[in-house]
């Protein structure tokens, strides 16, 4: 059954086995192998790493003492220092997430575990960085490595056990760091790190940096000496080139990606050339650069993209896939461009989108996908690929995103999506965890995902937990979960489109598996609710099958989509497969509307300075969104004396529209009941006084269109003149708004035996 430890610690817990809801809102049972280790408190995980037999190791920093035993042992590291952080190095059971080692090291002011890897002999290979005095790599008080000066690099190996031992240290005058480190089935350290030092000694060799940042490259034997270094520099002082990720090749060939800016001086390729790449496009902060060298390090060639290439992996054919971010219009294929080509990517709406890129061994272009929508996504993607050829792609997002016929929408500001693909990059499945972000992710032999992050308070898993607090985190899933998801929109025109003139439904609207097919949630019937702002729901852990998902509506509201060819509501219809992506099913629901007239109480008032504000407030049982406002206002004429006004409408959330701004000359300010619609005929800019009847505001109030009318409006007025007053004499809102729908109060619901039926069986 679902539990947590049986002595849960207030700073972490871990979680494992089968999981029974609701833990919050559901009210489910899913079965799933995976687990879920929280580090809360001052603890930030950064790198994670699977083991031959599948166990999990991860490192990073903590600045606060911490077991590291996520279950009922202890195991307590506390910083060497009060104040200060070290760094750590936690290895987790591949079965349930137990702790097997936790190992620390600590470094002047600061030390933190960057990058791991496991080598051909089992052990863990770590970067990391430290700062001032010396790294004491076992934490026994004996400096190991003193600082260089600034932010040094160190490379460490730890055997299964956990024992450890320095294979190099890494340092100049100014930051040595971002470390990624990849060993070769020879037992070579492949070492990737950037440097703002004035130059770096590798061995017999050294580098000198022209740049403001330069990017360098190392590889190691066992012993930890150095048997080549390469340099990736700018060419002026203000280029960077900044180290992003580092794979090795099954020939045993190191892949990276960079970014830069301005210019990046690769060195020279096998025919003795230089290469140099200019930034494409000056508008972005950085560009990007995937690289391959061969294993005595010699360049063998490297491929520029314009966007951000944030991970890299390579297959058993050594074809190459670059995971990153663009925004715009981007030609990934500059050297082959026709009108039309699929290489010519757009973002939407020209925020960032995802994308990743796959090149051949000889580094020429194969093809892109991307992945985006209104919001800003993939800014920090990462990719990883099993042994058997699975590709899976993480990365942030906003708002909703299409993965080919699946779509996602977010439930916090930012979720987390994973995405898989094939070969030809075509989306398998697609993952999201609400409220939390992807810091990177591996896999076991097996393919279950190891990805660790954070999650915010009310984060979404795709196993169904919501989770409570904020923490960093290791989860290990099973990517072949399929889940039902999808959203509830409140549609505010009834045109049953999910587009920008609706809004999400918010909390607690019930969405349900009608297994019987008679319409009704009746009790065993698997049901949700939605969560968070973005009205979306989660069906996790469906068997395959045909399922009817059902949306509960409440009294007075009507379905707008689906529906028929007739136009009239039916139930969603979706099948589940292992062979195909998860499906996604929009609802959306039209809600009664009720126009109520408000009257400002603070009229009428003098208006004599340059600036005048009256209010008028709706009260709390007056909430709903908006679906139309008029505004009417009433100056009577007080003096003939020629003054300019501007009238602004402010709304309780701040949304500031113009209604009018005009030169009253000669006759003076007179507005007799005059009404702001935007459905009249007449402007208000082309009106006069007395300004009778109805006119179209300057600005539209469709502006304030859903959002909610309760709380304090404010009508501004703008009041040039230094002669008599005049006088505002009342002023009120009329507000057509969709009434709120009610918390659901859930039947009483029989526990489930097994995961949620379909109605049809399927593969």
């Amino acid at each position: 059954m679902s539990h947590k430890s049986t002595s849960r610690k207030s700073q972490h817990t871990r979680q494992h086995g089968l999981r029974v809801e609701p833990l919050e809102r559901r009210e489910m049972l899913s079965v799933d192998p995976s687990w879920l280790n929280t580090f809360e408190g001052a603890v930030t995980v950064n790198d994670v790493a699977v083991a031959s037999n599948g166990d999990a190791v991860v490192t990073g920093s903590f600045g606060d003492a911490f077991d590291f035993d996520l279950g009922p042992g202890a195991n307590v590291l506390t910083p060497t220092t009060a104040g200060q952080s070290d760094g750590f190095v936690a290895r987790y059971a591949s079965a349930d997430g137990a702790l097997v080692w936790a190992k620390q090291f600590t470094g002047g002011t600061f030390a933190a575990g960057n990058s791991l890897a496991i080598d051909v002999s089992g052990d863990v290979l770590l970067a990391g960085t430290f700062r001032d005095g010396s790294l004491d790599i076992n934490a026994d008080g004996i400096g190991d490595a003193p600082n260089a000066g600034g932010t040094d690099t160190f490379v460490a190996r730890f055997d299964v056990g956990g024992s450890v031992s320095l294979l190099t240290h890494v340092g100049g005058d100014g930051f040595d760091g971002a470390p990624q480190l990849a060993p070769d089935g020879a037992g070579n350290v492949n070492l990737l790190g950037e440097s703002s030092s004035t130059s770096l000694t590798f061995g017999p060799q050294s580098v000198v940096r022209s740049g403001a940042v330069m990017t360098y490259l190392a590889q190691l034997d066992t012993s930890g000496a150095v048997q080549w270094a390469r340099q990736l520099d700018g060419q002026s002082s203000a280029d960077e080139v900044l180290a992003q990720a580092l794979t090795i090749a099954p020939d045993g060939s190191p892949l990276l990606a960079v970014r830069y800016s301005g210019s990046a001086d690769l060195g020279l390729d096998s025919a003795g050339q230089a290469i140099v790449k200019a930034q494409v496009n000056i508008d972005d902060t950085h560009d990007g650069i995937i690289v391959r060298y061969d294993s005595s390090g010699n360049l063998d060639w490297a491929y520029a993209v314009d966007g951000a290439v944030k991970d890299v992996a390579v297959d058993a054919a050594l074809n190459v896939y670059g995971a990153g971010n663009f925004r715009g219009v981007n030609d990934f294929d500059p050297l082959n461009t026709h009108p039309g080509d699929a290489d010519i990517l757009t973002s939407i709406d020209g925020s960032r989108d995802a994308m990743v890129l796959k090149l051949n061994a000889n580094g020429a272009f194969q093809q892109v996908a991307a992945f985006g929508g209104a919001g800003e996504d993939g800014a920090d993607a990462r990719i990883a690929r099993s042994d058997n050829g699975r590709l899976f792609i993480a990365g942030p997002f906003a708002d909703q995103v299409s993965f080919g016929g699946q779509t996602l929408a977010a439930v916090g500001n930012e979720d987390a999506f994973v995405v898989e693909l094939d070969e030809s990059l075509a989306v398998r499945n697609a993952l999201r965890l609400g409220s939390a972000s992807i810091q990177d992710l591996a896999l076991d032999s097996s393919s279950n995902l190891l990805l660790i992050g954070r999650f915010q308070d009310g984060a979404d898993l795709p196993t169904g937990e919501v989770l409570a607090g904020s923490s960093d985190y290791l989860y290990k899933s099973d990517p072949d979960v399929r889940t039902i998801t999808g959203r509830v929109f409140a549609d505010l025109d009834g045109d049953g489109l999910d587009d920008d003139s609706n809004r999400a439904i918010g909390d607690d609207w019930t969405v349900f598996l009608d297994a019987n097919g008679n319409g009704q949630r009746d009790a065993g019937e698997a049901f949700t609710t939605t969560i968070g702002s973005s009205g979306a729901f989660s069906f996790p852990n469906v068997a395959p099958g045909t399922y009817v998902v059902v949306q509960e509506l409440p009294a007075g509201w009507t379905q707008t989509a689906p529906i028929d060819g007739g136009g009239l509501p039916v139930n969603a219809i979706v099948t589940v497969s292992e062979l195909t992506p998860s499906p996604y099913v929009s609802f959306g629901a039209s809600a009664p509307t009720s126009t109520t007239t408000f009257v400002s109480a603070d009229t009428p008032m003098k208006v004599n300075n340059t600036l005048v504000t009256s209010t008028l407030v709706v009260d709390d049982g007056n909430h709903g969104a908006i679906a139309d406002i008029n505004i009417q206002v009433h100056f009577p004429k007080v003096n003939d004396q020629g003054k300019t006004v501007g009238l602004y409408l402010i709304s309780p959330s701040g949304t500031r529209v113009k209604l009018l701004r005009k030169n009253f000359r000669p006759d003076g300010l007179e507005m007799v009941n005059t009404v702001f619609d935007d459905e009249a005929a007449l402007s208000a800019s082309e009106g006069s006084a007395p300004f009778l009847g109805s006119f179209r505001p300057v600005e539209p109030l469709s502006t304030f269109d859903s959002e909610d009318a309760a709380g304090e409006w404010t009508l501004e007025i703008e009041w040039i003149w230094s002669g008599k007053p005049d006088r505002l004499e009342s002023w009120s809102l009329d507000i057509t708004r969709f009434s709120t729908p009610q918390p659901h109060q859930a039947p009483t619901i029989a526990s489930l035996t097994a995961a949620p039926s379909p109605v049809v069986q399927g593969d």
